[in-house]
């Protein structure tokens, strides 16, 4: 596969005043746009902004001013007005706003709105990125011409895939995004990869749409993920102070402790669904590291609350597969779902499923015309598989993109900025390794890394926290022995190295006593 990158510097020269900064690269793989943006919150939007403008403004008058507004500034306002007396945003989220419509500006894009007689601004902005949680009040005002916000979701995991070679029991994730296939949003698939320059903060990669912030479809470097599927129960009665549901994934991914408990896990996704208040009946599918017992959970949302559902709970599908459509299973009895009936049925055929086997599987069961994203995911290895729609199919019918997580987090080569590359090596000696050996990684900036070795079922084998390393070459010493001093048997181990800024994977093959 072969990147092309697209020359910015005298467009960059042209199009912004003397000492301007883009903190950010765009390149195309396969027809599909991927920008890598860094620096803090403002600097990430701006550079969305400057770089996406007009497929920005595109998404926010095609689309959701024409399409989900129905051509009308008295809908739109209503929806606005109701917007702004009810929700609540985090400032860096508004501050990220602000930039991208700045960034808008100085690229030479018009933010006047003809519809609405008056210039666009970051609210408006924030109230795209609030489709998923206004489209019921929006259903209800357009009486009947109801948005397509679908999609489903398939998580196969130990002895379901024990017998793929590659997987050996570890977990595999295929996501379909079914939306209305507006053109705009056909057009226009993006892929955005954050490097936060906030300490607080990791890197986060966004399956997503023009001047959509929050995560719809979302994995961070970490290896943990989350796919928002939408619900089917949006009653409620506290309808103040609420939040827009896709900000609020995006921080659960994006913090590096949300919930301040110096732990990595679930809990810290939990907690920002349960910690606020929500106006639509969403449903995340989520994927919290590769820890021990760390499964897969679907969490079920809406204005009464979260719950949170495993697959021991109820679902249908045989042990080891988690799956969701757009019908609440645990919070209220489970609706009939023909896509979660057909899951039903074909697991119920044969549960053990291969690579080659999970996303036909799931496109047969759930695929809809409506298809606009299927994304692929297997932590262990990293590989991201990705297909958009096309004006003639739906997502599910093309060619996969083939992506990894270790190339999707490479901090792109900037002049402007090169101090916040992640700078990341990562070796071993010897491998083949037997009875231990040395890990040799190399820091090109001071940074509090982390270093996991995990075998091929996705199981942490161990772990070292050395705490902060000055920039330059380090060495780790490994005696072969797991988290409990047991030898490692032999096999193929993953190595990943971490930091704020990014990771690195690399292979490790240990010959067992």
């Amino acid at each position: 596969m072969k990147y092309l990158l697209i020359l910015l510097s005298l467009l960059l020269v042209a199009a912004f005043p003397l000492g301007a900064q883009v903190n950010g690269v765009l390149t195309e793989v396969e027809g599909k746009t991927i920008l890598k943006v860094w620096g803090d919150h403002y600097e990430r939007g701006y550079a969305q902004g400057s770089l996406l403008g007009s497929r920005i403004l595109n998404i926010m008058d095609e689309y959701f001013y024409h399409s989900v507004c129905g051509n009308s500034s008295q809908t739109y306002n209503y929806i606005l007005n109701y917007y702004n007396a009810r929700f609540v945003v985090n400032t860096s989220y508004t501050t990220e706003a602000t930039g991208v419509m700045e960034g808008i500006a100085a690229a030479g894009n018009s933010l006047w709105h003809n519809g609405l007689n008056r210039n666009l601004n970051a609210t408006d902005l924030l109230l795209v990125n609030a489709i998923v949680d206004l489209s019921p009040l929006r259903n209800d005002i357009m009486d009947g011409e109801d948005l397509e916000l679908g999609c489903s979701s398939l998580s196969s995991w130990g002895d379901a895939t024990l017998d793929d070679p590659v997987l050996q029991g570890s977990l595999i994730h295929t996501r379909m995004l079914d939306w209305s296939p507006h053109a705009t949003l056909v057009a226009n698939p993006l892929l955005v990869v954050h490097f936060p320059s906030e300490t607080t903060e990791q890197a986060w990669a966004s399956f997503t749409y023009p001047g959509l912030l929050g995560a719809l479809s979302a994995i961070n470097f970490h290896g943990s993920a989350a796919f928002l599927n939408m619900g089917n129960s949006h009653g409620g009665s506290n309808f103040a102070g609420m939040n827009p549901i896709l900000l609020t994934i995006r921080e659960a991914l994006e913090k590096q402790d949300y919930n301040g408990d110096n732990l990595f896990n679930r809990q810290d996704m939990q907690d920002a669904l349960t910690g606020n208040v929500f106006r639509a009946g969403t449903i995340i599918h989520t994927i919290w590291d590769q820890n021990p017992g760390e499964e897969p959970v679907v969490f079920e949302c809406n204005n009464y609350g979260t719950w949170a559902r495993t697959q021991n709970d109820v679902s249908g599908l045989p042990h080891d597969h988690l799956g969701a459509t757009n019908h609440f299973r645990l919070m209220i009895d489970p609706a009939y779902c023909y896509r979660y009936a057909n899951l039903i049925t074909a697991l119920a055929a044969d549960s053990l499923l291969t690579i080659a086997e999970h996303r036909p599987l799931l496109s047969t069961a759930a695929g809809v015309g409506t298809n606009l994203m299927t994304i692929q995911f297997i932590p262990i290895t990293g590989q991201v598989s990705w297909s958009t729609a096309t004006p003639e199919n739906p997502a599910y019918l093309e060619a996969e993109t083939i992506l990894n997580t270790s190339q999707i987090f490479t901090f792109p080569t900037s002049n402007q900025d090169s101090q916040l590359s992640p700078g990341l090596s990562l070796s071993s000696y010897p491998n083949p390794m037997r009875n231990g050996g040395s890990i040799l990684l190399k820091l090109e900036e001071n940074a509090n890394p982390s270093l996991e070795i995990y075998n091929l079922r996705g199981q942490l084998i161990r772990s070292f926290r050395p705490g902060i390393m000055e920039r330059g070459d380090h060495e780790i010493s490994w005696d072969g022995r797991d988290q409990n001093g047991q030898p490692a048997a032999s096999g193929i181990y993953l190595l990943k190295l971490s930091t704020p800024r990014g990771s690195i994977s690399r292979r490790l093959l240990v010959i067992g006593e």
